[in-house]
């Protein structure tokens, strides 16, 4: 399958991935999906055609959708109780590749060339950011579902344990620490073989 068909397939699982978070209103699935849209987009937006990003890189773009729409589904039919923790083992790998995108297209439009390592450096950086946005949201949401959250709570006699309210709040950040540098190493592994000019540049003009 062609460079340009992968975009489009890697396009249709983040649209749908996009309308299943908001669903379900797992609206970090949403952004991080939007921004795979848009990462997709910027190629046409800036070049005014259509061209796509290294075959390896979009082929790797369809992993943590397809695994996410499966997670979904699952989810939807059996309504397991491990959803949480599935979702946000995966959805670093969804960020990690949508962030080469983007940091691959800032490298495709300027007379910078960045270096695999940077690439890898920026993808983590970029990963854990959007972890730590995802604590803001998730705060609103913990006190919606009643979790104590302030230091009064937590404070006197018959003070409620905060460790709950912990785990659950920096569960996404700490996965992504983790997972980000260990899907990091794949993609740089996988991406091994490929010279950073050959990464950096958009496809679709010649033949693929």
């Amino acid at each position: 399958m062609s460079g340009g068909r992968l975009s489009k397939v890697s396009a249709a699982l983040m649209a749908v991935s996009l309308v299943a978070s908001v669903l379900y209103y797992d609206f970090m699935w949403a952004i991080i999906a939007a921004v795979g849209l848009t990462a997709l987009a910027i190629p046409k937006l800036a070049k005014g055609e259509w061209l796509t990003y290294h075959r390896l890189l979009v082929t790797m773009s369809l992993v943590p959708f397809s695994l996410y729409l499966v997670l979904f589904a699952v989810n939807v039919l059996a309504d397991i109780g491990v959803y949480r923790y599935i979702s946000l083992m995966i959805q670093p790998l969804a960020s990690m590749v949508c962030a080469y995108m983007l940091f691959i297209s800032v490298s495709a439009n300027s007379d910078t060339v960045l270096s695999k390592r940077w690439l890898f450096v920026f993808s983590i950086a970029f990963t854990c950011a959007f972890a730590v946005l995802y604590a803001f949201f998730l705060f609103f949401a913990m006190k919606t579902m009643g979790y104590p959250l302030y230091n009064f709570e937590f404070e006197g006699p018959g003070a409620l344990d905060n460790t709950d309210s912990n785990r659950f709040l920096m569960l996404p950040i700490n996965l992504a620490v983790v997972l980000s540098l260990f899907y990091g190493l794949l993609i740089d592994k996988a991406l091994k073989g490929v010279d950073a000019k050959d990464l950096t540049r958009y496809y679709g003009r010649e033949k693929e």
